[in-house]
């Protein structure tokens, strides 16, 4: 058998090996990203509000990416999602068109700033002003929604001379979101090495991967500290009054970098004294570290000590706790994998040994993924300038090669640092087994081992040559050894029966598995689940992983992949089974069982509703006096236009929805609970106080994500439609509320099936998380026909801990929540509504989770006509159309009274309509058989 590195080597064809993710830009992106937030502090400091900035003078600062972005890569920095425009405009597109000297200037931009403008405050010159966007882009959107926590920023007084205190989010927690994929989370991954890295090289620190303890390196009880020194901090003091706040690096750059890091994940904020020391700092354009000799040292006009940093950390206030150390240390230590879900499970990377080796052996069945997984970890790698060795006993080149490129989404395949061929990083091998010679297979797999663990050296050696700051990466080389139980199975198959002979089998087993371990690299042994050495590995190995394929057996019902995380050596990882998928347009991608999500979310306190702002969607109604003019009402043509001349009040017999809260709307049979929903969910938003000051300000652009366990996509796109014209004569005299970017509109459409609760819960979050990396956020959900998943979805349904914990994580975004339920029910008596339930009581556990859950509970129930007319006899065929009416009744509202009326739901029309107390009330014998028309 050849030598593993006989005709090949480690390197790749081209001259070096490529360098990290984003790791050209990450200065410049630095750079513009303080001069665009200096811009910011610097437009509320002269006492105009946030909403009133111009994206122009943001975007100035970011036309350099679109001059050195090729076309087709990176898109997610140029282009624009849904509602915005894009970075470049048509001049900016034009690239030959650009005067020489401006486009020398752009490609210097990333270090001087703006042309000619190295702090940004200089307006735009006109001649300039084509190349810049003057609309809202996704990164001038991400850098103004930074600000919007910090309500101390516009609202100074005018005439104020009193130091402001100032907070801000790290510059690089907007990049952190800024490199990211909306749509593909797993390429966080590249983001938190491009930000880290940025952090090694300004602190002049890196991990001690080797344990050799270098003045420039850091080790994991260093974070330890660091982060024992913040948590105490935190905590309550007798007598205190209020936290400590934390200087950059009160203990040393450790500290510094640790907190930076926190702040990158918005787990801190910066703090500053005044605006005028936040304009300072941000002059700076730069994460420099202060030495901490230099706080000691600096004394004020009195002779007393004096800070001489410009900020200090501090705490966001719905922060519960920070992270584990263990998670902290991954980020920092690990290697990120950049498969979707890989974050959670693998709590933000894998960390090697002291020996800088990780061993991972995957096993499972025929058809369980073990190859396509295998080689997605090389391919999702390479980015990181990771060569990859695959050998292999049962795959020829030319199928392996085929396979690899589907599974990577296009998403990923465009980014710029993407190696074009994958056969440049990772080198295919394909073993035949000697007919014969079954007992020297191991030896000979060692031997090219260990040839190759010396050619890696070599190459880590030259990698640091001449280097005078050299970041390590935690992993060099990926080798693996796709189907081990092929390559050297015969020999434990041909072992005698008598124990002392498969006792030396399993000893040269272990001795392969330590020399791989020296290899400094991640090696993947995949494996078979029937062979003799199937269940002592997972002793051997550092991380043990069974895949499996379960329900192909059972008709109708979908096969379903399973990750299962059984043993993870040195590090803090998510063990227990995952969700997984192969192929398909997104790729190889893990799906987290929902326990680990929520754990995520932990460290956040969960948002209460905002009782400072109110939805009218639900009180807003027709002011009527009789049910005759009722009925004049809904019998005209165009009921349109005849609402351009009504009058619509807040009605007392409903009540304000507070933004934020979880609203329940039940009821029996087709009431248009949905239609009742998607009326809330656009509502604008008002202050409490006054209507009139809301209008000083524009209206919140809405934008709602329909999860339908009942209609398709274009039933609620034509309810949108229908709904906005009613809103237009609802809100007329508040123009305003109305008059900007019309609601906007995304529907999960759900099929009947098996879809499993991990599934469902991880796709809404991971829209709900895209939404936010767009600066889009959604402001309201909607699940809409709830009920249904106890007829068509079985799997969700035996999952009783769905519905609470996919409240849970709600509870942590700042969206309003609508669920609708139906309670079935069969009527027998048309106009009296007297009906049967046919609900066999399964939806009972469920209504009870909703209802603890709910901020606001809702009935709509046909209206009961049998108060006018007892019977169908007795009644005008004109006023047949009252059938369609509903009451909506307030069950329960938070912070509010309840009403003691009702008010009146068409779900033909989509209008509520008030009428006195009196129409609502019990039967009387007044009535006498006749409808009253009162």
């Amino acid at each position: 058998m050849p030598k593993l590195n006989s005709n090949h080597s480690t390197k790749p064809p081209s001259s070096e090996k490529i360098g990290y993710p984003y790791s050209d830009i990450i200065d410049g992106l630095v750079c513009s990203t303080m001069r665009a937030q200096r811009y910011v502090i610097a437009h509320c400091k002269s006492g105009q509000p946030l909403a009133k900035i111009d994206h122009q003078q943001i975007n100035r600062h970011f036309c350099w990416l679109s001059v050195l972005n090729k076309e087709g890569q990176n898109r997610h920095l140029v282009e624009a999602p849904a509602g915005m425009a894009p970075l470049a405009t048509r001049s900016l597109r034009s690239k030959s068109s650009i005067p020489p000297e401006l486009r020398n200037a752009f490609e210097e931009q990333q270090s001087v700033g703006w042309p000619h403008d190295a702090l940004g405050e200089k307006q735009i010159p006109p001649a300039q002003k084509k190349y810049v966007q003057e609309d809202a882009t996704r990164i001038s959107a991400l850098i103004i929604d930074s600000f919007k926590e910090f309500v101390e920023l516009g609202t100074r007084a005018d005439g104020a001379t009193e130091p402001v205190t100032c907070f801000i989010k790290s510059p690089l927690s907007i990049i952190y979101d800024y490199l990211t994929v909306p749509d593909t989370p797993g390429t966080r991954a590249y983001a938190l090495v491009a930000c880290r890295n940025y952090l090694f090289r300004a602190f002049e620190l890196v991990p001690d991967l080797d344990g050799k303890g270098n003045p420039s390196s850091f080790s994991v009880l260093a974070i330890e500290e660091s982060l024992s020194h913040i948590w105490t901090s935190f905590r309550e003091r007798y007598l205190s009054r209020g936290d400590d706040k934390l200087p950059p690096g009160s203990r040393g750059n450790v500290d510094g970098l640790i907190r930076h890091h926190l702040a990158m994940r918005k787990i801190l904020f910066l703090r500053f004294q005044s605006e005028e020391e936040c304009i300072s700092y941000l002059s700076a354009t730069q994460l420099a570290p202060l030495s901490p000799q230099s706080n000691s040292e600096a004394i004020d006009k009195h002779g007393k000590k004096k800070r001489s940093y410009k900020f200090e950390f501090t705490r966001p206030n719905r922060l519960n706790n920070l992270p584990e150390a263990g998670e902290i240390v991954n980020e920092l230590w690990g290697l990120p994998i950049p498969l979707r879900g890989a974050d959670i499970v693998f709590k933000g990377g894998l960390k090697f040994s002291g020996r800088q080796g990780l061993v991972m052996a995957i096993h499972g069945g025929p058809g369980a993924g073990k190859t396509s997984f295998a080689l997605a970890f090389a391919a999702y790698l390479a980015p990181f300038g990771i060569t990859s060795w695959f050998l292999t006993a049962e795959e020829i080149k030319k199928d392996l090669v085929d396979r690899v490129n589907g599974l990577m989404p296009d998403q990923v395949a465009r980014l710029s640092f993407f190696p074009s061929d994958f056969r440049d990083y990772i080198l295919f091998r394909k073993f035949d087994l000697p007919s014969g010679k079954g007992f020297r297979t191991l030896d000979e797999i060692e031997e090219g081992l260990m040839a190759l663990a010396q050619e890696l050296a070599n190459d880590a050696e030259a990698d640091t040559t001449n280097a005078s700051f050299y970041i390590p990466r935690p992993c060099d080389s990926i080798v693996v050894l796709d189907g081990l139980h092929d390559l050297f199975a015969v020999e434990f198959s041909s072992a005698r029966s008598d124990d002392s002979e498969k006792t030396s089998r399993l000893i040269r087993l272990y001795q392969l598995v330590e020399k791989l371990r020296s290899l400094h690299a991640l090696v993947i042994l995949t494996t078979g689940t029937a062979w003799a050495g199937d269940s002592t590995l997972d002793y051997l190995v550092d991380v043990a992983i069974r895949l499996s394929h379960e329900s192909t057996d059972e008709y109708g019902q979908k096969p379903d992949r399973r990750f299962t995380l059984t043993k993870a050596r040195h590090q803090l990882c998510a063990g227990g089974t995952h969700g997984l998928q192969i192929g398909g347009m997104k790729g190889v991608r893990l799906s987290p069982q929902i326990n680990y999500q929520l754990e995520k979310q932990s460290h956040w306190r969960p948002r209460l509703p905002d009782t400072t702002q109110v939805l009218p969607g639900l009180c807003r109604a027709r002011s009527l006096k009789s049910i005759g003019e009722l009925m004049q009402l809904i019998t005209t043509p165009d009921t349109a236009n005849a609402g351009k001349n009504a009058s619509y009040v807040d009605s007392p017999s409903s009540v304000s929805i507070y933004e934020g809260s979880h609203v329940f709307i039940n009821g029996q049979g087709s009431g248009g609970k949905a239609a009742l929903a998607m009326k809330l969910a656009i509502s604008p938003s008002f202050k409490a106080a006054s209507i009139e000051s809301s209008l000083k300000t524009p209206p919140t652009r809405q934008r709602v994500l329909v999860v339908s366990f009942l209609y398709p996509a274009d039933y609620y796109e034509h309810l949108l439609r229908r709904l906005r014209v009613i809103q237009q004569n609802e809100y007329r005299r508040e123009k305003l509320a109305v008059s900007g970017p019309p609601p906007r509109l995304e529907v999960i459409h759900l099929y009947p099936g098996h879809l499993r609760p991990h599934d469902l819960f991880n796709r809404i979050e991971w829209e709900l998380d895209a939404a936010e990396l767009n600066a889009d956020p959604y402001t309201c959900v909607v699940i809409d026909g709830i009920h249904n998943v106890f007829l068509q979805f079985p799997e969700i349904e035996k999952y009783g801990l769905f519905w609470p914990q996919l409240y849970s994580a709600l509870r942590s975004r700042k969206v309003t929540t609508i669920s609708t339920h139906t309670t079935l029910a069969l009527p027998y008596q048309t106009w009296q509504q007297t009906s049967t339930k046919v609900d066999d009581n399964r939806s009972e556990p469920l209504r009870h989770a909703l209802v603890q859950k709910t901020d606001f509970q809702f009935e709509v129930d046909p209206w009961p006509l049998s108060q006018f007319a007892l019977n169908y006899e007795t009644l005008p065929s004109e006023y047949a159309v009252l059938s369609d009416l509903f009451v909506v009744k307030t069950v329960s509202a938070i912070g509010q009274r309840l009403p003691r009326g009702h008010i009146l739901w068409s779900r033909e029309e989509l209008e509520l309509y008030d009428l006195p107390k009196h129409y609502f009330d019990q039967p009387s014998n007044e009535t006498d058989g006749q409808l009253t028309l009162r």
